[in-house]
């Protein structure tokens, strides 16, 4: 967002003059944000209508690559170009896709809703700093439950399913270290600047460099720089152009259509809008670079594979000086679900969001800041532990076992997760499940008074009467004073006593 050529170096953010604005549709984000208008329109090649969305606080649509015509508009890179727009509140972001998507056959009346919402955790997990990815986790999570159902929310790693579902991203891997999500940025990159490269490669040629900022006249020259390069390589050679950017082009290709198949029948992934907070004006080179490059390998997601993903505010931190820092999430779905992705802000928006980011707020207080070093699989496990807690006391019994089932992926270590979840699956009639729990429990746990408990009532459902003694025994020896254990443990003495006395008698 920052401008040489402008007057006061550009835009300023209404929500905070501390921060930059975001990128080159920032202007239409600063007018909608400052209330000069209602909506303003913006293009998104990687980031320009999501990224100001997310540094002023508003909302903002990035559309299925295709779904409104680019007309018109100052080309940059051919597969990315999208037409966007902003608005202040989900209402009227949702009323003016209807509008530009133009599809007679629906009914801005009717809400679609989401099948499923897949939470993308090593994406959010990412974010730095470590409390800004907590709060995005919990509001994620607890958006999405209160929304659909923890039934219907799951969390996924995105680095697991690229791994999986699209091995050709090991094309460009350096060795072993890199990662599939550093080899899908590496390739939508190379992409995109190829692109860019055959956009502008006439323009530079004619272009007075001197009147160029140094930060765009570095950018298109390392892109002409690039498509030199693999020109050279491909030249009077099918193995060379295999080599060069048709490679990119086919493995894009796949991870599109492979995610797009993945968000089908309805289900939307919930990512970060920014891999970190606002960057504050004047930050040097060497900060720009990381906070672009961040941000980017999260934003390529959608721009190199052309899906949908709108951005949504959820409210603000205060910083130091007690200014506002403006904190979103964003929802991806697959092509063409625009619409179902604008009805579905509108409905987190006005039903769920506002409450789950001041309980993520009001939790991070109360933990204290920590020191960054927190095991964050660990740390959203015992979240979903305590939201399970909460299903339980409120007798959603089976979301309960949803939820401590989604811990327990998370942190198969956590003994109290399959205790809990036997506690629930007991309430369900699922004896045989939650003795395999308890049992799990206490391979982890051997002296957890509540697993053998439970492990114990289990078993004598299940007709396991000498071994539902020994728990309930073993508990004595645990907890002498334990009521339920010696309550237990008398009535089932009682039954099987009766009749050897009556045989005595």
């Amino acid at each position: 967002g920052e401008n040489p050529h402008h007057r006061s170096n550009g835009p300023k953010n209404p929500l905070n003059e501390d921060l930059v604005t975001g990128g080159s549709s920032s202007g239409s984000a600063v007018a909608v944000a400052g209330g000069l208008c209602d909506f303003a329109l913006g293009t998104d090649t990687c980031g320009s209508v999501r990224v100001p969305a997310a540094c002023c606080g508003v909302f903002g649509m990035k559309t299925t690559f295709g779904a409104i015509s680019t007309e018109g508009v100052l080309p940059m890179a051919k597969s990315f170009d999208t037409v966007g727009w902003f608005a202040r509140d989900a209402a009227l972001l949702r009323q003016v896709g209807h509008v530009l998507l133009d599809d007679p056959s629906s009914s801005s009346e009717l809400l679609l809703a989401p099948s499923k919402f897949l939470i993308a955790q090593d994406l959010i997990y990412s974010c730095k700093p470590a409390e800004y990815s907590q709060i995005l986790a919990d509001v994620a999570q607890l958006s999405a439950s209160r929304l659909l159902g923890s039934a219907n929310v799951a969390q996924v790693k995105l680095e697991n399913f690229l791994t999986k579902q699209v091995p050709e991203l090991k094309v460009f891997k350096k060795d072993s270290s890199t990662s599939s999500r550093e080899a899908a940025y590496s390739a939508g990159r190379r992409k995109l600047l190829f692109e860019v490269a055959q956009t502008f490669s006439a323009f530079f040629k004619k272009a007075d460099k001197g009147k160029m900022s140094k930060v765009v006249k570095n950018r298109i020259k390392l892109s002409l720089d690039f498509h030199a390069a693999v020109s050279k390589k491909a030249k009077g050679s099918r193995e060379g152009e295999a080599q060069g950017v048709s490679t990119e082009c086919a493995v894009v290709e796949t991870m599109g259509d492979t995610l797009n198949e993945a968000l089908s029948r309805e289900k939307v992934l919930i990512v970060p809008s920014m891999a970190r907070l606002p960057l504050r004006k004047g930050a040097g080179k060497e900060e720009m670079a990381e906070w672009r490059d961040d941000n980017f390998s999260i934003l390529i997601l959608a721009s190199a594979t052309g899906l949908p993903q709108v951005t949504m505010p959820l409210g603000e931190l205060d910083d130091k000086d007690g200014k506002k820092i403006p904190v979103s999430l964003s929802l991806i779905g697959a092509r063409g679900s625009d619409k179902l992705l604008l009805d579905t802000c509108h409905a987190m928006v006005e039903k769920v969001c506002q409450v789950a980011f001041q309980q993520a707020l009001k939790k991070q207080k109360s933990a204290g800041k920590g020191n960054g070093h927190v095991d964050q699989d660990k740390l959203m496990a015992a979240s979903l532990k305590d939201q399970g807690n909460q299903a339980f006391r409120e007798g959603r019994f089976y979301d309960a076992v949803q939820l401590y089932s989604q811990g327990i992926q998370l942190d198969d270590s956590l003994a109290v997760l399959y205790s809990n979840r036997a506690m629930a699956l007991l309430k369900l009639g699922n004896f045989v499940d939650a003795e395999s729990d308890c049992t799990t429990c206490l391979s982890l746990d051997p002296s957890n008074v509540k697993a053998l408990l439970r492990r114990g009532t289990a078993r004598a459902y299940l007709a396991q009467f000498q071994e539902a003694l020994e728990d309930f025994e073993q508990v004595l020896v645990l907890e002498p004073n334990n009521a339920a254990a010696a309550q237990e443990l008398e009535r089932m003495k009682e039954a099987f006593s009766t009749p050897a006395a009556q045989d005595n008698a």
